[in-house]
């Protein structure tokens, strides 16, 4: 898994629609839960930001926040996952991603 192999930065995920996007942003919610839950010592927290061109202007603007921040000073760094239409590819630059 891209979260607990590789070094700090964020991730950036293609899907086609609003509906695909919702689906995967939940899912990968309930799954790093899931990984924090068991080994908060090895897995930083996780942050999935949904974008595509309908969403309200305020929520689009999420994606320039930062990742959370490790949940104890010594702990692994967070992650903001960004799982977006092709809206991203072309018309954005995002900082951070890996």
């Amino acid at each position: 898994m891209i979260h607990m192999a590789k070094e700090p930065g964020d991730v950036l995920l293609f899907l086609t629609g609003e509906e695909e996007i919702e689906d995967a942003c939940r899912k990968i919610k309930l799954e790093a839960d899931d990984l924090v839950n068991q080994d908060s010592d090895s897995v930083g927290p996780i942050v999935c930001i949904p974008l595509y061109s309908s969403l309200p202007p305020q929520q689009q603007q999420r994606i320039f926040d930062p990742a959370p921040t490790p949940q104890t000073p010594d702990g692994p760094p967070g992650r903001k996952v960004v799982v977006s239409t092709n809206i991203a590819e072309t018309s954005l630059t995002i900082d951070g991603m890996i």
